[in-house]
């Protein structure tokens, strides 16, 4: 807010400043997405988009738009596929629209609605269709309101765009996060009952619906989880350098974090998790991980590090065989005596690791000079005698060979 009025501070000529660094920095296509696109997301707020901050809102966007050469050059971009969310342009053209008949007539704003919805992303094709019927001028006094009154967040929050597995069709949802999902700051999309339906049909829409909400109940205590590990993915830009891993994890090659017992919410061996949104960041393409917070990881009882890789077990499906270190904590890990941890396996270690529970290796350093991702398997093998050694061992099985070769990397370990 400060910024927005120092900027139509005609005492500090902010605004001059500003038309004079944009038309520099942003004379080519490669530019825009570096200069433009985080001024125009942060003028975007809720905070500017309502009461005394509206004018001033629209007369700064109004002299972007007028910048010589510029619109130009953000259609060049979004043609590119420079732009993987173009929301924010749409945004601010969709603004400019509803004031100004200037702008609804100007045939480069026109040209700007194709390529929006084709190369945009699935938050600008949705706000493309609204702009497409203000420039038509076929829109009610309460379309025109609605749009006004729509900020960057109202157009960003449908289904698709935030990260590679979230899409409008909740069908192309893999049940299985990736890890930028996991990692991603912006809120999901969760459909209330009293939303606009978006789907053709009733059912449709109650399909989508329940199928949204009960995998968030999976995932939002995994996210938990992580976030208390310290993991953020921020950009490599500003990222410092790695700290060492601790003495305590030497010889550790992965972290492992069960988030989930075969699905339904809340933590395996009944120890809920607590709603909370993450708050890293996601920064697509340059992306980087902090070390794992050691002493965060030994107060979470479904926390362990692995310790080795054992092989690869073909029954009953195959899985990848990992040996893990139990916390102090555990009670298994205090059992000096083979027949007693067999026993405690056999009759109450059933919430520890359970088969088909949804794990997330989470790496504590980077691997070669490389950053590694999150991988995310299921528990698929889970035998008493191979859970009774010193070091339990269990198997997890892959959604897909790529998975499996980030972990047989992460814990250092070509097979």
């Amino acid at each position: 807010m400060e910024l927005l009025f120092r900027l139509s501070n005609p005492k500090e000529h902010g605004l001059k400043r500003l038309k004079v660094s944009l038309a520099t920095c942003c004379s080519s296509a490669s530019t825009v997405p570096q200069h433009l696109l985080p001024l125009l997301e942060l003028l975007g707020s809720d905070e500017l988009s309502a009461g005394s901050c509206r004018a001033p809102l629209i007369a700064l966007l109004r002299e972007i738009y007028r910048i010589p050469g510029l619109l130009a050059c953000v259609r060049e971009a979004v043609e590119q596929g420079d732009i993987a969310d173009a929301s924010p342009i749409t945004w601010w053209l969709l603004q400019l629209a509803v004031e100004s008949e200037d702008v609804r007539q100007d045939p480069a704003v026109r040209e700007m609605v194709e390529p929006l919805k084709l190369h945009g992303g699935a938050a600008a094709e949705r706000a493309a269709k609204n702009l497409v019927v203000v420039l038509a001028g076929t829109a009610d006094d309460e379309q025109r309101q609605s749009a006004a009154r729509s900020t960057l967040e109202d157009l960003q929050s449908g289904p698709g765009g935030r990260h590679d597995n979230d899409h409008a069709d909740f069908r192309s949802i893999e049940v299985c996060p990736a890890s930028g999902e996991a990692l991603c700051m912006t809120l999901p999309y969760l459909p209330c009952v009293r939303d606009t339906p978006l789907l053709p049909s009733a059912e449709a829409h109650h399909l989508d619906r329940q199928f949204r909400l009960l995998r968030e109940d999976m995932l939002q205590p995994l996210r938990q989880s992580i976030k208390e590990l310290g993991y953020t993915a921020a950009s490599s830009r500003t990222a410092g350098p790695s700290r060492a891993v601790p003495d305590l994890f030497s010889g550790f090659k992965g972290a492992l974090a069960e988030a989930l017992g075969a699905f339904p919410p809340g933590f395996a061996g009944g120890n809920a998790g607590t709603g909370a949104v993450p708050s890293g960041s996601l920064a697509p393409a340059q992306s980087s991980l902090a070390p794992v917070n050691v002493s965060a990881a030994l107060q979470q009882r479904n926390v362990f590090a692995v310790m080795e890789v054992k092989g690869v077990a073909l029954k009953p499906r195959p899985s990848l065989m990992l040996s893990l270190r139990l916390p102090m904590s555990h009670r298994a890990a205090r059992m000096q005596d083979l027949k007693e941890r067999q026993n405690f396996w056999k009759e109450f270690g059933g919430g520890t690791l359970p088969l088909d529970a949804l794990v997330c290796l989470v790496p504590t350093a980077p691997v070669r000079g490389h950053q590694m991702p999150l991988v995310f398997a299921t528990v698929s093998r889970r035998d008493v005698p191979e859970m009774s050694q010193a070091h339990p061992i269990f198997g997890l099985s892959f959604s897909s060979g790529k998975d499996a070769d980030a972990a047989f990397q992460m814990i250092g370990c070509d097979l």
